[in-house]
């Protein structure tokens, strides 16, 4: 953000919908004549804060999401797809990191060699949206 000179903010808080949606709506209060005079875009460490943060700009404020403000979940649990509009998302392979815990306790179980360290990728899970004016090369 300091390279493009904007201002940034770190905000600690669980990770419950309710309580996103709290904090949410007390931010936009205090800061809603700011935030109109700029897109702002929020990156939330998980898709259940993302909810949360998205039903408080949608219930207290006209801001258009996707336009006026961006919201960014990370963990890909199914809820930026139940969500609406949609977040975009750090999607993480669950399945394949619920297998790889499932080998290691077999292989803890039968004493066999078990690697020490496993990598796993995520992917980014744009909106429908979002995805659309990237392969229209609206946005790089």
């Amino acid at each position: 953000m300091s390279a493009w000179h904007r201002h940034s903010a770190v905000y600690h808080m669980p990770n419950a919908f309710k309580d996103s949606q709290r904090f949410m709506r007390h931010f936009l209060t205090r800061s809603l004549n700011t935030l109109k005079k700029e897109r702002i875009g929020i990156v939330c460490a998980t898709d259940n804060i993302a909810t949360g943060v998205l039903q408080a700009v949608k219930q207290f404020t006209d801001l258009k999401i996707g336009k006026d403000i961006g919201i960014t979940g990370f963990d890909g649990i199914y809820l930026d797809r139940v969500s609406h509009p949609h977040i975009t998302t750090v999607r993480q392979p669950i399945l394949e990191m619920g297998a790889a815990c499932g080998q290691m306790i077999l292989d803890k179980i039968t004493q066999a060699p078990t690697p020490t360290r496993y990598l796993f990728e995520p992917t980014l899970s744009l909106t429908p949206s979002r995805q659309a004016l990237i392969e229209n090369n609206y946005l790089h």
